[in-house]
This record gives C-alpha cells, structure tokens and sequence, in this order.
C-alpha cells in the first residue's frame, strides 16, 4: 500500500484528538502499529512539510533535539504544550486496536455510545428541564470535559453544573443530585489528552493491571 498524505492528515488528526500532543518518535511507533510497511524516513518527510503550517486542526512543532517533532492541537502555544506533557507525565499511551478505532474513539460520537447508559439518564432530566436541543448542550458537556482536563486544575462536575444553570436548566434537589451522579460516571468514562487517550476508569484499571502506581 502507497501512503498518500491524506493518511498521514487522517493519522495526525487521531493524536491530537486522543493524545494533545505527541512526539514524533512516539508517535511514529503507533503509526507503524497501523502501517507496518511504512518507514521513519518517510513519516519524518511528510512531518517537515507540515511543519509551522497551521491547518484549523494541528499544528505541527519543531523541537531543540534534531529530528524530533511535536503533533499537537492547534490552538497549543508553549505553554500549553509544557502544561499538558507536565499532566501526561509517564503515562502510557492508549492504543486503539484498529486504525477506524484510532481515528473515531475520542469523537463525540463515540462518546455518546460509550456513555449510552448515562447519557440516556442525563438528557432524560435535561430534556425536562429546557425547550432547546438536548444535543447541543451533550456536545458542549462533551468539549468542556476535554477541554478542562488539560487545565492543571481539573475539577469539571461544578464548572459543568454551572454552566447548565446559566443556560437556563432549572433542577430540584433530586435532579440535581442525579445530574451530578451521571456526570461523574461520564466524566470517569471519557477520553482525555492528560491520560494519553485513557479515561480515569481505563487508566486506573491499567495500573492495577500492571501493578503499578501513576506518577500524579
């Protein structure tokens, strides 16, 4: 199989949304999982015509080591890079299976399904609660998540009820103690950049499963 740059793009496109940010020589390895015939040569050729190009999606860093790149979001500057590899520590990276899983599992889509259980529970209360689209207030739940977990200070249950109180939800006690039930279900079952694509479920039972101890 030829690699075109569109597998390149749709692979760049994976990390961020699993991982923030990435260094190429880790990042090569995980490509190689999914394009075994490929070689470093050719993933670092295509990684330098990329780079300092912004694209709305990525934007590709060159680092002071030779030869060494970092994929990440493209709204990153250095200081959000530094924040988020000093959240990601040592922890290891999740690996999709399959390539389709790699690109697709960190979606909101995905998320939806993951989640059904709860998020079945949850939009039955919301939709109660206001006239507008449960789905557009899912998928802002969903990026502010994402978004709170690369901030050093990640605590999203009171943010997120918040925000649901400021766009008009009105709950009682009982639907409030639930909302914030299923979030914490959720939010434990959604997949994060500062646990390298893990949630806090996943990377918990990793450790237990590895008999080791993360480094946070």
């Amino acid at each position: 199989m030829k690699l075109l740059p569109k597998h390149y793009y749709q692979f760049y496109i994976g990390c961020i949304r699993l991982y923030g940010v990435i260094d190429s020589d880790s990042a090569f390895l995980i490509f190689k999982k999914y394009y075994p015939e490929s070689l470093k040569k050719d993933f670092l050729k295509d990684i330098r015509t990329r780079n300092g190009k912004y694209t709305k999606k990525y934007i590709i860093w060159t680092t002071y080591k030779k030869n060494l790149y970092l994929i990440a979001d493209d709204w990153y500057n250095q200081k959000d890079i530094e924040l988020i590899f000093s959240l990601q520590e040592d922890k290891p990276f999740y690996i999709p299976n399959t390539l389709e899983e790699f690109i697709n599992c960190s979606s909101f889509e995905y998320w939806k399904i993951f989640n059904k259980k709860y998020i079945d529970g949850l939009s039955s209360i919301l939709s109660k609660n206001t006239k507008f689209k449960v789905e557009s207030t899912l998928e802002t739940i969903f990026e502010t998540i994402r978004y709170l977990s690369r901030q050093s200070h990640f605590e999203p249950l009171g943010e997120i009820t918040k925000r649901l109180i400021k766009w008009g939800y009105d709950f009682n006690e009982q639907e409030l103690t639930s909302v914030v039930a299923l979030l914490q279900e959720i939010v434990n079952n959604t997949k994060m950049p500062c646990n390298r694509g893990y949630t806090p479920l996943e990377l918990k039972q990793y450790y237990l499963d590895n008999k080791d101890i993360p480094n946070c």
